[in-house]
């Protein structure tokens, strides 16, 4: 079910926020479930959740490939483990790794790339990826999503938790602009058609979403009917 939440506002939650806080409730939840970082814990806000659960929390340090490779060998213990790194380590750093340990393998590993295109900022041309989703898209079991806010976050988490194999969740860290209303519920592999319209149609995934409802609006505006 989906709900459009109000043009303009941003999300009332930062989405690494989002992320610290599943990762603390599927612990207290006795899920088996292991967070990796690659010397990000801070950026990820993940320094509380590995106070309050230290065995459930591996700091690893920057070795974003081994960390990969760290995961597929707690996937075959039972855990369930869940990777975070910038986009532009989570795709072309950790390649072979993804190919190799993941999607070979069919491990059951999740990977929270964050600070996604441009949205790395200050950190610079180094942290930025626009290929990324074409290169994990590449590998033939790999399952790659980018959420668009909050809401939709908070979603996709909880169904990965209960899924089996290798997906890999683009994302920025900070407030996103709000598009959902709280309560909104997502089925992973399907679009979803936001407004409607007969003369174009605009088609957008992750923050751009925002934008791209930001432009239908302009354009009906201008007297052009749009979806």
């Amino acid at each position: 079910m989906i709900k459009v939440a109000p043009a303009g506002q941003k999300d009332a939650v930062e989405m690494r926020k989002v992320y610290a806080g599943f990762v603390a409730q599927q612990i207290e939840a006795r899920n088996p479930i292991i967070a990796l970082e690659a010397d990000l814990m801070s950026s990820m806000a993940m320094d509380g959740v590995a106070r309050e659960h230290p065995q459930h929390v591996i700091n690893c340090g920057i070795m974003e490939a081994n960390v990969i490779g760290t995961a597929a060998g707690l996937s075959l213990t039972g855990r369930k483990p869940f990777v975070h790194t910038f986009t532009a380590f989570a795709s072309r750093r950790c390649f072979d790794q993804l190919f190799m340990s993941l999607d070979y393998q069919r491990n059951n590993v999740k990977v929270i790339a964050s600070d996604a295109g441009v949205t790395a900022c200050h950190n610079g041309g180094t942290h930025m990826s626009f290929e990324d989703m074409g290169i994990v898209r590449g590998l033939a079991h790999s399952v790659v999503l980018e959420v668009t806010d909050a809401v939709m976050f908070e979603d996709i988490l909880r169904q990965l938790i209960d899924l089996d194999g290798f997906y890999w969740v683009r994302t920025i860290r900070k407030q996103a602009p709000s598009v959902y209303a709280p309560g909104s519920t997502f089925t992973i592999g399907k679009g979803n058609v936001l407004r409607e319209g007969d003369d174009i149609t605009l088609i957008a995934n992750g923050i751009m979403v925002a934008e791209a409802l930001e432009a239908a609006r302009q354009l009906e505006q201008e007297g052009s009917a749009r979806r």
